[in-house]
């Protein structure tokens, strides 16, 4: 890493220059920043290259080969400007070492971390074939190693599996070594020809050289070409799926998919799990990697700015093997100090951190998710670590399984974990045909939906009891009050309370002929709330079903408490035949938006309907706090909760038709999700922007996020990425949670105060709020 030149832009696109990472015959990578606090790494063409409209064609291709890449374990890009005076390309600075880098520095990787390695990388290849393309350049320095698993990078060379072909007669694009005998020969090459070079990059992590040796660019192809690879060092239980993969005919090689099943029996996920990486490499990323998002905008010719400054700093930039690469080294990598096995690395919980805001745990939290995609060069920096004394170890948690996992009891989960380390699961509970919802926390219980009704116990995810549950399908999260656990049963959609506590049937409310409960909405100490339908009864006194008739519509309260439940009341009320309800409870208000675009507020006493007005978006969820409701949608609301008076609107402008996502709202901050991508952090007091983050992937904007103390818990738009945590006080990203599965499914969000609960798919996590 360089300091910025004088010929060198302040900025390019929406990014802040901070230093330069490379250069070569393309042009320059620069460290580059966002209004909004997110770090990237930003490839720029030469001036004269920009003139080429031959030259523009391949960038473009380039960009969107990246682009169409949408795994888990490879690096995204996230801005690109292709049609720019000087083209440019922004990726995700995720800072990880190399796997050049990292067996050139401590050697051959062991046989689990190998195994781990092939299974993730061959997850990633699954990911590129899907997008129709071949990578072409599978080798040791595309390959980024973290925490969470390794990262494939640089697309400059991929092409569609069915697309014309890029090389020229003669012509032969790679890396010798780790190429294919088809690329060798410059013959069609296929997705097979990636898993001949992911052979060969699994017996260089494994032995520390390639299989077929080292010797130069024309004998490594002659070897590629003509002699078997050389697999002796390698470890013998792995020996036979290396010698598969590296088989001479295409046909001959297994799938990605099957590559990583025979690595990973145990599935990708629980492979990475734990700690996939050797102690020294592990403890090297976490302790030395945050420095860089501490940097801030530096003068012309002068070192960004970082807390390692007046240290004893090291700082290295390796390159991969384009020739269009400059290599610039000042250095090797530290060594990492002696730490018990299976310890993560990290600092104590009270580490000095500099004055000022902070980003080191956002970087850390770069460590855990990838590395940097900028043409073959990634960016490796370190301070030299210190000798004192270090955090005691603690157990590797487990993966998830058919029942609740959990780690051991920490008192602080930050004396063990590296600032911006996403933390391990305090439990995680492995359940079936969960419902799309989040979980009910109730004293001292966690209440999970789903064709069985399950209590775990918050502190250790254990399961307390389980019943004959809702269903997988409905709306709304079980509703709790008065102790019990209250739903409809699938099926006769007779109400049920459970109690808490032991899980014993405590009654069976058992609906009127002429109604027809449909959603149990939520509970306070007194009563369940619930819609559904009022039908008119015939001669015979049998219900007249007409699910199109909106006139049935209704709501309803159902006591609670004593052994005999019974109707408190019911109101009729309007509705669409796609009817839904989003509630809340404050006091004696039920406050709720529902499908008509309508928030409704009514007494819990009588049901009587006090006020509404127009919502303005539909599935918005409201947030009531200190008698004013918020409402989310067009526009930005606030309203008296008593009368509906209006107390401030705040409207989305032109650009941001139904921008506001759902809100929530903690000491005196309003948080909310607009359309552009951003997180803001609003006074509810004069409306005014306490600071707006775009350190989330597309945060989603139908749902709920969550407060806990200083951390802000986000969900994304697209369930692989997860979930994000900022703080409160600045925006800045404490760290992103992904469990690696890309299921269609939010993440759905809830707390008791000391915990996150966040549902995906069957899985339930409780995770540390820091």
């Amino acid at each position: 890493m360089n300091p910025l030149e004088v010929d060198d832009p302040a900025e390019i696109g929406p990014y802040r220059l901070l230093a330069r990472l490379g250069a070569g015959g393309m042009g320059r990578v620069y460290l580059a920043r966002s209004a909004g606090g997110r770090t990237v790494a930003v490839k720029v063409v030469r001036a004269e290259l920009a003139e080429d409209e031959d030259f523009r064609r391949r960038f473009r291709r380039e960009v969107a080969a990246a682009q169409a890449v949408r795994g888990l374990r490879t690096a995204p890009v996230v801005d690109s400007g292709p049609d720019a005076a000087v083209p440019w390309l922004a990726t995700a600075y995720v800072l990880g070492p190399s796997l050049a880098e990292a067996v050139d520095r401590f050697g051959a990787l062991p046989e689990t971390s190998v195994r781990a390695l092939g299974a993730g990388l061959a997850d990633a290849l699954v990911s590129v074939h899907a997008a129709g393309l071949v990578h072409r350049d599978l080798k040791p320095s595309n390959v980024l190693l973290s925490a969470e698993g390794p990262r494939v990078i640089d697309f400059g060379i991929a092409r569609a599996a069915d697309g014309d072909r890029m090389t020229g007669t003669g012509i032969v694009i790679g890396s010798p070594g780790f190429m294919s005998p088809e690329q060798a020969v410059g013959t069609e090459t296929g997705p097979a020809s990636d898993v001949f070079s992911l052979g060969s990059v699994l017996a260089y992590a494994a032995t520390g050289q390639g299989p077929f040796g080292d010797s130069t660019p024309a004998g490594l192809l002659y070897r590629v070409v003509n002699e078997p690879p050389d697999l002796s060092r390698a470890p013998e239980a792995l020996r036979p799926l290396l010698a598969a993969c590296l088989a001479h005919d295409p046909a001959d090689r297994p799938a990605p998919g099957a590559v990583a099943a025979a690595l990973a029996p145990q599935g990708v996920d629980a492979a990475l799990a734990g700690g996939w990486l050797p102690t020294a490499v592990a403890t090297a990323i976490a302790a030395h990697a945050a420095e860089v998002l501490d940097m801030e905008t530096p003068p012309r010719g002068q070192p960004a700015a970082s807390p390692a400054a007046g240290r004893d700093a090291t700082v290295s930039l390796r390159a991969g093997a384009r020739p269009d690469t400059v290599p610039t080294s000042t250095g090797g990598l530290p060594a990492a100090p002696g730490l018990p096995d299976g310890h993560p690395a990290g600092h104590p919980a009270d580490a000095p951190t500099g004055s000022g805001p902070s980003r080191r745990r956002v970087l850390a939290a770069a460590l855990a998710t990838g590395g940097v995609a900028v043409a073959g060069t990634t960016a490796w920096v370190f301070t030299r670590h210190s000798t004192g004394p270090q955090p005691a170890p603690h157990p590797s948690p487990s993966g998830p399984s058919g029942g609740p996992t959990r780690t051991s009891t920490r008192p602080s989960p930050l004396a063990t974990r590296a600032p911006g380390v996403p933390p391990q699961p305090l439990w995680t509970f492995q359940g079936q045909s969960l419902a799309d919802v989040a979980v009910t926390p109730y004293r001292g219980a966690v209440i999970v939906a789903g064709e069985r009704a399950t209590a775990l116990d918050a502190a250790t995810g254990h399961p307390k009891w389980s019943q004959p549950g809702p269903g997988a399908n409905l709306p709304v999260p079980i509703a709790a009050g008065a102790g019990l656990a209250m739903y409809l049963t699938d099926g006769d959609s007779d109400l049920v309370g459970i109690d808490v506590a032991t899980g014993a049937h405590r009654w069976t409310y058992q609906q009127p002929p002429q109604v027809g409960l449909t959603t149990a909405l939520c509970a306070d100490d007194r009563a369940v709330y619930l819609t559904g339908n009022v039908y008119p009864l015939d001669s015979s006194g049998r219900p007249v079903i007409d699910f199109g008739n909106l006139d049935t519509r209704a709501i309803f309260a159902v006591s609670a408490t004593g052994q005999t439940p019974r109707q408190l009341w019911m109101q009729h009320r309007k509705a669409t035949v796609d009817d839904w309800v989003l509630p809340v409870l404050s006091g004696d208000h039920l406050v709720y938006t529902d499908s008509r675009q309508n928030v409704v507020v009514r007494s819990t006493r009588t049901g009587v309907q006090l006020w509404s007005a127009t919502a303005g978006r539909t599935q918005i969820p409201p947030a009531v706090v200190d008698g004013t409701v918020y409402l989310g949608g067009s526009s930005l609301q606030a309203l008296d909760l008593k009368d509906g008076t209006p107390r401030w609107t705040l409207p989305a402008g032109k650009a941001r038709r139904n921008a506001w996502g759902p809100p929530v709202v903690s000491a005196g901050t309003l948080y909310v999700c607009d359309a552009v991508y951003k997180v803001n952090a609003l006074s509810v007091a004069d409306r005014s922007i306490r600071w707006a983050s775009d350190q989330v992937q597309y945060p989603g904007d139908l749902l709920a996020n969550v407060v806990i103390g200083h951390v802000l818990f986000v969900p994304a738009f697209s369930d692989a990425n997860g979930v994000y945590a900022l703080d409160t006080r600045n925006g800045a990203l404490l760290w992103n949670f992904r469990d690696g599965q890309d299921l269609g499914r939010d993440w759905k969000l809830s707390t008791d105060g000391s915990r996150l609960y966040a549902v995906h798919g069957d899985r339930v996590y409780a995770l540390p709020p820091v």
